[in-house]
C-alpha cells in the first residue's frame, strides 16, 4: 500500500523496521515490515499519526490485507513538546530494534557454531549463562551429540550425566599440597592479585597441615606492603603454635628458609599484585626466580570475569605458574570461567574455598562436584 495514497502527497515515512515474529526463539518465524509515517505540512511535521503496520509471511512477499489508520486529530502547532515526544518515539524504536537485531544473531551464530540437535540446545544455553566459553561449550554439547544414540538424546537426565561426565575429564584430577616427609621442605608461594583472599587461603591451608595433618610447617610474609595482614598471619601462626617470619628482600627469604630446613612445608604470603603494575610483578619475580625449587600457586576469585582471570594469568605466566587455585566460590553467581581456566591455562586445579572460616572453607577440589555445580540449575529442572 502507498503511504502517500493514504496520508497524501505530502507525507513522510518517519522510520522502518523488519521484524520476525513467532516460530522458536526467532527461527521459523514470519519477517514483519513495520512503517511510521506522518503527514507533513510546509511548516513542520505533525508527529501525532497512529504507526502503521504492513505485514509479510516471506520476504519478497506483498502484504495481504495491510491497512493503514491515522489519527483524526491533526495538529498544525504540535511545539517543542511534540517534536520531543516523536524523538522519543524514535530512540525507544531504534533500541527496539537493535535489541532484536542483537536476539537474532545470537541465535544464528548459536546455530551456526553447535549445529546439534534441538533437545540439546537447553544444554548449550545453560552451559552458556554459566559463562562457560562458546566454543568450549559447543564442543561439550557437539561431543554428546555424537555419542549418544537419537534415541538417547531423548533422555534428559542421560544428557546432563554425559555432560558432567566430558566436564570431569576436562577439569582432570586435583593436584593438592604434598608436603616433602624428608629431605629439604617443600616451599609453597601463594601468589595473585589484590583482594582474592591469599593471607587467609594461606591460613586454612596451615590450620589443615598443622591441625588435622600434623606437619611441620612455617609461615613466611613477604607482604611488607600491609601491616594488618602480617598482624593477621602471626595471630594465626600463634593460635596454632607455627613459627611466622616477615622478610623483605630474596636473600633474608633464602636464609628464613634455611632457618626451617627442619620443617616438611614452608607456606609463604605475597603481597597482592596488579598485573598491570610491571614494578611490582618485577619484585614479586625477584623473590621467585631466586629459587627455582618454589611451588607457585596462582589465587584467583571466582568473581572476577573470565577476560580479566586470563590477563591475571598473563602476567603471572611469565613468572610462573604451577597450579591453580579459586577462592570465593560462596560469592560467585557463575562459574563457568574455571572451567574456562582450566581448559586455556592446562594448569591443575588444587584448591577451592568457599567462606572465610578458618579451616573449615577449604577444599581439595573435587571434579564431579564443580561439575554438578556448572550444571545444577539445570540439574534441579531434570532430575
Amino acid at each position: 500500500m502507498n503511504v502517500k495514497t493514504e496520508l497524501g502527497k505530502d507525507a513522510v515515512i518517519l522510520h522502518t523496521r523488519k521484524f520476525k515474529k513467532g516460530g522458536f526463539m526467532g527461527l521459523f518465524a514470519q519477517e514483519m515490515v513495520e512503517v511510521t509515517a506522518a503527514a507533513d505540512d510546509s511548516v513542520l511535521p505533525i508527529p501525532r499519526k497512529e504507526t502503521p503496520v504492513y505485514p509479510h509471511k516471506r520476504t519478497g512477499e506483498k502484504p495481504e490485507d495491510a491497512t493503514l489508520t491515522t489519527s483524526p486529530e491533526e495538529d498544525h502547532n504540535p511545539g517543542k513538546a511534540k517534536l520531543k515526544e516523536l524523538t522519543q518515539v524514535q530512540h525507544e524504536l531504534q533500541e527496539m530494534k537493535q535489541m532484536m537485531g542483537r536476539m537474532l544473531r545470537e541465535v544464528e551464530q548459536t546455530r551456526e557454531v553447535t549445529n546439534y540437535p534441538l533437545q540439546l540446545e537447553r544444554f548449550f544455553l545453560h552451559l552458556r549463562n554459566q559463562e562457560v566459553e562458546e566454543q568450549l561449550a559447543a564442543q561439550l554439547v557437539k561431543t554428546v551429540a555424537n555419542d549418544l544414540s537419537n534415541e538417547e538424546l531423548q533422555n534428559q537426565q542421560l544428557i546432563r550425566k554425559s555432560l558432567e561426565e566430558l566436564i570431569q575429564q576436562l577439569i582432570g584430577v586435583a593436584s593438592p599440597i604434598q608436603p616433602n616427609a624428608e629431605e629439604s621442605p617443600k616451599i609453597i608461594f601463594l601468589m595473585g592479585p589484590t583482594g582474592v583472599g591469599k593471607t587467609t587461603t594461606l591460613a586454612k591451608l596451615a590450620a589443615h597441615f598443622s591441625l588435622i595433618e600434623r606437619k611441620r610447617l612455617a609461615l613466611i610474609t613477604i607482604d611488607t606492603y600491609r601491616i594488618a595482614a602480617i598482624e593477621q598471619l602471626k595471630t594465626y601462626g600463634k593460635i596454632m603454635g607455627i613459627p611466622v617470619e616477615v622478610v623483605f628482600t630474596p636473600e633474608a627469604l633464602q636464609e628464613s628458609i634455611r632457618h626451617h630446613e627442619d620443617k616438611e612445608l614452608i607456606l609463604v604470603d605475597t603481597a597482592g599484585r596488579s598485573h598491570r603494575n610491571q614494578v611490582h610483578m618485577q619484585e614479586l619475580r625477584d623473590f621467585i626466580n631466586y629459587n627455582q625449587a618454589f611451588e607457585n600457586y596462582l589465587v584467583l576469585s571466582a568473581c572476577t570475569r573470565y577476560q580479566d582471570m586470563l590477563k591475571i594469568y598473563k602476567s603471572f605466566s611469565s613468572i610462573s605458574v604451577h597450579k591453580l587455585i579459586f577462592t570465593k566460590l560462596d560469592e560467585a553467581e557463575v562459574i563457568g570461567a574455571l572451567l574456562n581456566m582450566v581448559h586455556h591455562t592446562r594448569k591443575p586445579l588444587s584448591y577451592i574455598t568457599n567462606g572465610q572460616n578458618v579451616p573449615d572453607d577449604i577444599k581439595i577440589l573435587n571434579p564431579q562436584s564443580l561439575a554438578q555445580m556448572i550444571m545444577g540449575e539445570i540439574g534441579e529442572e531434570i532430575r
